[in-house]
């Protein structure tokens, strides 16, 4: 799509962004698996914690798609759960501990790095930083303006003594010391405080 055709198409509102998000996580939802699990890495090591308690030999098994090592089952009790992982792995196994299961592999992709576990997440975050981004930059907008709207209310909303203490502390000091009280002010050179 063309920087034009950008500028054509109408833009999302807020609630129209908000309904946008929530069908990408209800749509993906279905590509999370049913259990309780955490993950976690370290270096190219990827651990899936499965909380499960009273587990037997036997009673977790796992295996990588045939041609799509990203592509992880988890059988746990007979019943089988998919993760269509953020990249590809080797080297799995399965260690029992008393309160649940944990399911190692080693990252074998470019980047190793899993910013997330699963595919489905990083579409979920794409939305989401999308529109953060878009919130970030009015909130910057916001405060710089709410910020400078404040400080002219309370120049222009001053007496003339007022308005003299804010100029006086303001040049004197370099921007690092803002000022309404004349008496303080009049009386000597503001000196600059440094880390204000």
């Amino acid at each position: 799509m063309s920087d034009q055709e950008n500028k054509d198409k109408p833009q999302e509102t807020e609630e129209e962004q908000y309904a946008r998000i929530k069908a990408i996580e209800k749509l993906e939802a279905r590509n999370f698996p049913k259990i309780n699990y955490k993950w976690y890495e370290l270096g190219t090591n990827i651990c899936i914690e499965l909380y499960e308690k009273n587990l037997q030999e036997g009673d977790v098994t796992v295996r990588l798609h045939e041609s799509d090592a990203s592509q992880l089952y988890l059988t746990l009790r007979g019943e089988e759960h998919h993760f269509d992982l953020y990249g590809t792995v080797k080297d799995l196994s399965v260690t029992l501990k008393k309160t649940k299961a944990e399911i190692r592999m080693i990252s074998t992709g470019t980047p190793a790095h899993f910013p997330v576990l699963l595919k489905c997440e990083g579409r979920i975050n794409a939305a989401k930083e999308k529109k953060y981004k878009e919130l970030d930059k009015i909130g910057e907008a916001d405060k710089s303006n709410n910020l400078n709207d404040f400080f002219q209310n309370i120049f222009n909303s001053g007496d003339d003594e007022r308005k003299k203490a804010m100029m006086k502390s303001m040049q004197e000091s370099g921007g690092t010391v803002l000022s309404t009280n004349w008496s303080e002010v009049g009386k000597g050179k503001v000196e600059p405080k440094p880390g204000h």
